[in-house]
């Protein structure tokens, strides 16, 4: 090991891999980015050499680590690690990554050595905030899952370091088609559909549902004009055309035509909006900063419903893993007490100040208040795992 002591996070993403060194005053003194790291996507072989290379990199960035030297090997470089990997969850996949990687930090398996799903990272303040037994995260961006976690047992540590965390009760991560709940998805489909809500509710006064919108700057007009489009009903069309099809097809069709898209439609009806060329799923979470605008800025009061609707749906998820306020004849063994919990925020949604407070309200509404409440920007997770790891280190 390094003579002055080393914390290593990696959070490896599906769209880049960060790697940050803290010392022991968890001080940040050395940062990488590299390119995509989802341990399913790539395998073994190609994984740990987007990790290697990010690591040496941020091993390279500061003149404070001179002196360790960065060479073809990590071996003996840091006095913990911990990799937080998307695409592995089941417990085989974290033995496996595990064996692969200790040889690689020449580091046994145990408490110096953790790898975890990245989702994991987020529980990092749990660390600092040594007189709270619990974390819950919260993953709210395009998507949304909620995890709570409690410190593990130390007592079948086969190595010293930090003790890793205990995942006790996962709610959430269905994805868009099941789930999604208080994400920026389900903000742009409820965007829509209190749109068409409301224009329904204009055929039972006996008005048509095409009637224009007369404020420019209300969201119905901005949503229309973000499509192309001009009426409510047009919606449907945007909505519900196919997914664009998968790049071979594109590519194979590009050589047949000398316009790509009128081929995608075929051939008879025109080039297709190049909102058809987003999927699905796409069309409508692009929708979010919109409504946010219209929220926050211009105080639109549509767009303010369904914040707050979001938001509420958001907390109730949150709720889900948490012990009731009130007695209940359902016996909650894994449920967790918000007054002894960090409430760890994560996710571009939860990321703005004003979507934070309306869900912290709601959960406060319901009962549930905690003591301490962090949000954990995108590019800062692996900054605070290494901190996390360097407080513990201390301890």
């Amino acid at each position: 090991m390094s003579l002055t002591p080393l914390y290593l996070c990696v959070d490896c993403g599906g769209t880049k891999t960060s790697a940050v060194i803290c010392n022991t005053a968890a001080q940040v003194v050395g940062r990488a980015s590299g390119g995509p790291s989802n341990f399913s996507y790539l395998g073994p072989v190609p994984f740990v050499t987007v990790l290697k290379t990010t690591v040496e990199q941020a091993l390279s960035t500061s003149a404070a680590l001179s002196s360790i030297g960065v060479d073809s090997s990590l071996v003996d470089k840091f006095a913990s690690v911990w990799i937080g990997v998307s695409g592995v969850d089941s417990p085989n996949d974290i033995r496996t990554l595990t064996a692969t990687l200790s040889p690689v930090f020449g580091i046994p398996p145990g408490n110096r050595l953790q790898v975890t799903n990245d989702a994991n990272l987020l529980a990092s303040p749990l660390r600092v905030h040594t007189e709270l037994e619990n974390a819950v995260t919260v993953i709210a961006g395009t998507g949304s899952v909620v995890i709570s976690f409690a410190r593990g047992d130390n007592q079948s540590s086969q190595a010293s370091g930090p003790t890793p965390f205990k995942e006790v009760a996962r709610i959430g991560g269905w994805g868009w088609i099941l789930g999604d709940i208080g994400s920026g998805f389900e903000v742009g489909r409820e965007a829509l559909r209190e749109i068409l809500i409301r224009a329904d509710r204009l055929t039972v006064c006996g008005m048509p549902a095409t009637i224009a919108q007369s404020d420019p700057k209300s969201l119905q007009s901005r949503v229309l004009e973000h499509f192309g489009i001009t009426a409510v009903p047009d919606l449907f069309g945007v909505v519900y055309s196919p997914d664009p099809l998968p790049a071979p097809v594109q590519s194979l069709l590009s050589n047949t035509t000398s316009d790509p898209s009128h081929a995608f439609s075929g051939g008879n009806v025109g080039p297709l909006p190049v909102i058809s060329l987003l999927p699905r799923e796409r069309r409508l979470s692009q929708l979010t900063p919109l409504v946010f605008k219209a929220a926050f800025q211009d105080g639109d009061e549509l767009a303010l419903t369904v914040v707050k609707r979001c938001a509420g749906s958001l907390a109730h998820h949150i709720a889900s893993v948490l012990v009731p306020p009130t007695e209940t004849s359902c016996v909650l063994r894994n449920a967790v007490d918000a007054a002894s919990s960090v409430l760890c925020l994560g996710g571009s949604l939860v990321g703005i100040a004003a979507y934070r407070e309306i869900v912290l309200e709601e959960l406060a509404r319901l009962g549930h208040v905690f003591p301490i409440v962090e949000f954990v920007g995108g590019g800062d997770v692996a900054a605070a795992g290494a901190k996390g790891l360097a407080a513990a280190g201390k301890s």
